[in-house]
């Protein structure tokens, strides 16, 4: 097994360097060079030092353990080319040549050295090198010498890299630098501790203590770690930096989800004339987070006019001591926003003293904004006439027609029929009351209340615009979160052996689950519809034909959504198809 991982890295190492000397064809600059040599040194080092090479090459070498004498200096090579390499980052042409002879002349002599005490004093071919003749005086030497010449490497190692880090402006390859440095030391201590041990046996006529197989395997290992995560921090660094950035903008972008829906009215009114075409990189969460402040100012500049006077609202520092210039900003907009609700005329005041939202950095304000954001809640508790919508004056019919269709929005939920639904097809399944409750409620937990849960406590805190998740823009989490939910119910129910038909119903639910997240990436196609559809097929699939005298629901459910102005008529129809192409995925299953 050890031989086929060296074997790996050897061949991996040595195509590598064959690519790069290729690629860099027209301007193989020395460092260039130096980092190719570096490269298919440690490939034929790993290949020759396998144990599967050296006890092939012993029957026919001239000298004992001549091949393995080969990949030790290999690998003093590729030290010695990683000197040049960092000798002609850090120092000008003229000097890195001086440096880089003198490295060679010590390079030679360890070389020497090390031939000469193994030609003098040959030993026989033994798996256990080190181990087996660490008392003999020439094997001794031997060891001392290549393990002094990679610990002197890795000092020139560390000091190089110190110097080049100075000269670098690249955050990610400056903390990329010292993690290799770390990785350098434990090389040191590697060469160090091989010494030490190779001398305590020989002291001791041979007696190993066990320690030090241990010792060299763990700074073997850790120093091979290090130099690996070092090397490729500038690659994956700047891209965790985007991903974390991105991060705080999708928060930001939901923290400031209570202000602009309070502000949205004012924003159509005063920003009417935009035009609805797409604009490109309109769905990167950078353009969407700077519009919704763009939005938010644009908004408070319109209402600027109604807000009230700095002394009128003087007592709200006392009502809320905790951020109390934002609940005053909070409750300027409040009362701006239910003059101009009520129709009244804006006031003109002399020019004012700027507001801490008037600021030219962004983040700035948008940390401003979020503390407005965040007082809302509790300004509303104090300011019980502050209308959170336009009011309109709606006819007694009309009223009756909105509640009926807010009431079939809420009965006929998704995550209402997801909870019913197990049930009923677990009953059919299993015809036993306590095996349908835990079976039913199995599904009914991780494919409707945990994801419904987290919704919820999503809403409340602002992150999305109701526990329907109208914005389409928000649905990417609650769908990856209620994907993930009843991926995890499919895996329990499969591990515990569930009753197939619970089986075939959670593996539909989660490839509706993944259509239909896949276009209300791109449109906002109706889950309700959806989900109801797919029900009624399910449900006459399973407990008899009667069930499809349930199909009017679809039509109220989708007259619902469109009423409350959810949806469109065709995005309800496409919900309504998917839905029966499930069920009828469902009717294949089982």
């Amino acid at each position: 097994m050890s031989s086929l991982l060296m074997y790996g890295v050897g061949t991996t190492a040595l195509l590598a360097a064959a690519y790069r000397f290729r690629s860099a064809r027209g301007a193989r600059t020395p460092g260039v060079v130096h980092l190719c040599g570096a490269i298919a040194g440690v490939g034929l080092s790993a290949v020759l030092s396998a144990p599967s090479t050296l006890a092939a090459a012993a029957p026919i070498e001239p000298i004992p353990n001549v091949t393995r004498l080969l990949a030790n200096d290999l690998a003093m090579v590729a030290a010695w080319c990683v000197q040049g390499l960092l000798l002609h980052l850090v120092l000008p042409p003229e000097r890195a040549s001086a440096a880089l002879r003198r490295q060679t002349v010590v390079l030679v002599i360890g070389i020497g050295t090390m031939s000469a005490l193994l030609t003098v004093e040959p030993v026989p071919y033994d798996p256990e090198f080190v181990a087996t003749y660490a008392d003999v005086p020439a094997v001794l030497g031997y060891i001392v010498v290549f393990c002094g010449y990679i610990g002197w490497s890795q000092l020139s190692f560390i000091r190089l890299i110190r110097r080049y880090i100075r000269l670098s402006d690249r955050p990610w390859l400056r903390a990329g630098l010292t993690v290799i440095q770390l990785g350098c030391a434990s090389a040191l201590g590697w060469a160090l501790s091989k010494s030490a041990a190779s001398v305590l046996v020989f002291a001791r006529h041979g007696d190993s203590t066990g320690i030090e197989a241990s010792l060299s395997t763990l700074f073997s290992a850790t120093c091979v770690g290090l130099v690996a995560f070092g090397a490729t921090m500038p690659g994956w660094g700047p891209l965790l930096t985007g991903s974390l950035c991105r991060i705080r903008q999708h928060h930001a972008h939901r923290a400031l989800a209570p202000l602009w829906s309070v502000l949205r009215p004012v924003v159509a009114e005063a920003d009417s004339s935009s035009s609805s075409s797409p604009i490109p990189g309109s769905r990167r969460i950078e353009w969407r987070l700077t519009r919704r402040v763009v939005d938010i100012r644009d908004a408070l500049l319109f209402l600027a006019p109604y807000r009230p006077a700095p002394n009128e609202v003087t007592g709200v520092l006392l009502a809320h001591p905790a951020d109390p210039e934002a609940s005053a900003a909070a409750v300027g907009i409040v009362r701006a926003l239910r003059k101009w609700h009520s129709g009244e005329s804006p006031m003109v005041r002399a020019p004012r003293v700027p507001e801490p939202t008037e600021i030219d950095d962004l983040d700035t304000e948008i940390a401003w904004l979020k503390r407005v954001a965040r007082s809302l809640p509790t300004v509303y508790t104090s300011e019980p006439e502050a209308p959170v919508k336009p009011v309109r004056v709606q006819s007694r019919t009309a009223t009756i027609t909105t509640t009926c269709a807010h009431l079939l929005t809420e009965v006929f939920a998704p995550w209402v029929l997801v909870l019913l639904l197990p049930l009923m097809v677990a009953w059919r399944a299993t015809d036993s009351l306590i095996a349908t409750l835990l079976w039913g409620l199995l599904v009914a937990l991780t494919s409707s209340l945990l994801p419904m849960g987290v919704i919820v406590w999503g809403a409340r805190t602002g992150r999305w615009d109701g526990h329907h998740v109208r914005d389409r823009a928000g649905r990417l989490i609650p769908f990856l979160v209620l994907l993930g939910s009843s991926g995890l119910g499919l895996g329990l129910l499969i591990v515990l052996r569930s009753p197939w038909l619970l089986i075939a119903l959670d593996i539909t639910m989660v490839l509706t689950l993944l259509v239909t997240g896949v276009i209300t990436i791109r449109w906002k196609i109706s889950m309700h519809t959806a989900v109801a559809a797919g029900a009624v097929v399910i449900l006459a699939v399973t407990l008899g034909p009667g069930w499809w005298a349930s199909a009017p629901l679809l039509a109220a459910i989708g007259w619902s959504r469109v009423a409350v102005n959810d949806h469109t008529t065709a995005q309800v129809t496409a919900g309504t198809i998917a839905g029966l192409l499930a069920g009828g995925g469902y009717a294949l299953l089982v």
